[in-house]
């Protein structure tokens, strides 16, 4: 090949290279002004929780992957990556505001085969978990584990110190735990739904009583939209917030809201600076009229500054079968459909009070030993 040839084939590249990235830049853009940004904030809230109101009954599976990856290396042979697949069956109720999840561990994914669908099969696991919710009371069984047995009288000895433990805490409790789930948080940024946060900025602008100072919120909220073309509409909505560290960098997030999925968010990313540490992207499928994330990927980057681009968590979401607004089983929701065996044992944080299951019954632990004497 001439060196004519050469330079000749190395600019058209170059002249072509350069075309394509300019055509990627190349929607529509404006910066939104304080009222429009009020009215798409509106618009927002609006549509999301229209989208979540129409759902009044969900029931289906979930199959979820958690990589997490592991500070010492040495903990582990192959890989410095701890990888845990599992499955929820769940149903909400959302008009009388309860929930039941079943969670079950699933057998560790093929990590030379990823791409190959691989149908979860149930084991035996100590992460096996169930709950039922009830507004912001929450009942959680775990199965073969160790609990706690504060609440039980001194000198009490239960048989089987090694069993399951019902525990009914408060929600927030539960939700610190990674296992967690509830379906309606697929829409969110894992500390609440996107509904919510456009309806406390929509407020908060509008000078509702009880919001923020509307001169802080204005210089806090930025909104972008992009038309791709006339029947397409998206907004780019930046939040800054003020780190709770001091000296920090601050924090700020980036959310795309996309009016094809009845505007619901297809891609949140959040910053320290200039770093990116937290970035999610959704899928949806239509069901009539609601949208239901079908798919959520979720990536959290390290926080140690000589890994700035280093993955710490990823996770994935994938609904594979879905009901809405079919009647349920209204047993569901009943501690009596978890089955504790004789002899289990159950802790009321929220009352501070603990039972055990004996002959059909729940009997404060109190009495326990003076029934099995």
């Amino acid at each position: 090949m001439s060196v004519r040839l050469l330079l000749s084939l190395t600019l058209l590249f170059c002249l072509t290279f350069s075309t394509l990235g300019t055509a990627a830049d190349t929607t529509p853009k404006r910066e939104l002004n304080a009222a429009e940004t009020e009215h798409a904030l509106q618009l927002l809230a609006e549509e999301l929780t229209k989208n979540l109101d129409a759902i009044h009954t969900w029931q289906g599976t979930c199959l979820f992957q958690n990589q997490v990856r592991l500070a010492d290396p040495r903990i582990t042979k192959d890989s410095n990556w701890q990888t845990t697949q599992g499955q929820y069956t769940f149903w909400l109720d959302e008009i009388h505001d309860r929930l039941r999840v079943n969670y079950h561990k699933t057998r560790k994914p093929d990590e030379f085969n990823l791409l190959t669908p691989q149908t979860p099969i149930k084991v035996v696991h100590p992460t096996n978990t169930q709950w039922i919710v009830q507004g912001l009371d929450v009942w959680e069984l775990g199965e073969d584990r160790f609990g706690s047995v504060k609440g039980f009288p001194e000198g009490i000895l239960i048989p089987g110190s090694k069993g399951r433990v019902l525990f009914r805490k408060l929600r927030v409790d539960s939700e610190h735990k990674s296992l967690f789930f509830d379906p309606r948080e697929l829409t969110g940024n894992g500390s609440h739904t996107f509904a919510r946060t456009c309806r406390m900025y929509a407020d908060a602008l509008s000078g509702k009583p009880g919001t923020e100072e509307n001169s802080k919120v204005t210089k806090r909220v930025m909104i972008t939209e992009l038309t791709p073309d006339s029947n397409h509409r998206q907004y780019l909505v930046k939040i800054d917030y003020n780190s709770p560290e001091i000296e920090a960098a601050p924090i700020r997030s980036e959310t795309t809201f996309d009016s094809r999925f009845g505007f619901n968010a297809i891609k949140y990313e959040q910053f320290r600076g200039s770093r990116l540490i937290h970035k999610r992207t959704f899928l949806y499928n239509q069901v009539g009229d609601i949208f239901l994330p079908h798919e959520v990927d979720i990536v959290r980057f390290s926080s140690r500054l000589a890994d700035q681009t280093e993955i710490d968590l990823r996770q994935n979401f994938k609904l594979v079968e879905s009901k809405l607004n079919q009647p349920l089983d209204t047993n569901l929701f009943e501690i009596k459909s978890l089955e504790l065996k004789p002899g289990e044992r159950i802790v009321d944080q929220i009352r501070g009070k603990a039972f055990v299951q004996y002959e059909g019954r729940l009997v404060p632990a109190s009495q326990f030993p003076l029934l099995i004497k």
